[in-house]
């Protein structure tokens, strides 16, 4: 877990769900470093949160704190073989694979996310 603790985790975690749209956003408004100096702050384990929402703003993307509603960061419901974690442990992501479903990728690694038994 990042040092910032689960708050910064959470927003990490949502850093690396919006990834694809923050870095096409990023694209057409000519803003692709500060995407890049955002990644580097959150695998530096950093505190990330004014900087996400500041950029979000600026390019027009929704952010809402806090992320813990979201349905796969609960702790209850999830089966030990089907939850899949950030594969850094650098955030607090957790996802529940529906049959058919191909795994996500992390935004901040370009990796899979990782089984986890829990």
């Amino acid at each position: 877990m990042p040092s910032g603790g689960k708050l910064n985790g959470d927003r990490i975690a949502q850093l690396c769900v919006i990834f694809p749209v923050l870095i096409r956003e990023a694209r057409v408004a000519g803003r692709v470093p500060e995407v890049e100096t955002l990644v580097r702050q959150a695998r530096a384990g950093r505190e990330i949160g004014a900087d996400l929402v500041a950029l979000c703003r600026t390019l027009g993307l929704p952010y809402d704190e806090p992320v813990r509603k979201w349905p796969w960061s609960g702790g209850s419901g999830h089966t030990a073989r089907e939850v899949f974690v950030c594969p850094a442990a650098r955030c607090t992501r957790a996802w529940v694979r529906e049959p058919g479903v191909p795994l996500p990728v992390c935004g901040l690694e370009q990796a899979p996310l990782r089984r986890e038994h829990r």
